[in-house]
């Protein structure tokens, strides 16, 4: 887990650190870097690598936490202004931010930008209807749908080369959705 606190000495380090990290990764297969190299790289020392990460894959949790919580506080204030919907949001969010996501799906690590999700999912309001009118169990399961849904949507637009656009990717869903909603409540 990482420890990153919020301030602006901590999240300077932890930035150089994951740039670090991402040069290396064009080289480099994640299992080779060290925290030497990264420390290196990134002209930190070790004990500021690991007052912010216990390994290095924190690293690209704490930079996807970091920008999911954007994305909601984005998307937050702009709903006031557009009924733009969430997904149609988030990937124009995430057209000019891939690179954190993409990484993490190719060390084998989809787990973390799932985690970071269902940890900021429950700040973003996406319809009329309220998590908090819902019992304990339907809450649980609608927020785990909700950031799997939308995890699986973003590896599978990554994964495709992200040649699909947003309002193309959302188009698609809106057919497909109920389709799939249908064929799995009638088995």
């Amino acid at each position: 887990m990482y420890h990153t606190k919020d301030d602006k000495r901590s999240i300077y380090t932890s930035t150089l650190l994951y740039e670090a990290l991402m040069m290396n990764l064009k080289t480099t297969p994640f299992d080779e870097i060290s925290v030497s190299n990264l420390v290196r790289k990134a002209g930190v020392s070790r004990s500021t690598f690991y007052r912010n990460f216990d390994n290095i894959a924190d690293i690209l949790a704490w930079r996807c936490d970091s920008l999911f919580k954007e994305m909601a506080s984005a998307f937050d204030k702009q709903r006031t202004r557009s009924k733009s919907s969430f997904l149609v949001f988030g990937i124009h969010f995430w057209q000019e931010r891939w690179e954190c996501v993409d990484a993490i799906i190719k060390i084998g690590r989809l787990d973390l930008v799932y985690d970071v999700l269902e940890r900021n999912v429950e700040h973003i309001s996406f319809s009329s209807t309220k998590a908090e009118d819902m019992s304990d169990a339907e809450r649980s399961y609608f927020l785990t749908m909700r950031a799997a849904l939308f995890v699986s949507i973003l590896k599978t637009w990554l994964d495709r080369g992200r040649v699909d656009d947003a309002e193309t990717l959302a188009d698609i869903l809106k057919r497909r959705i109920m389709e799939v909603s249908f064929e799995f409540l009638l088995d």
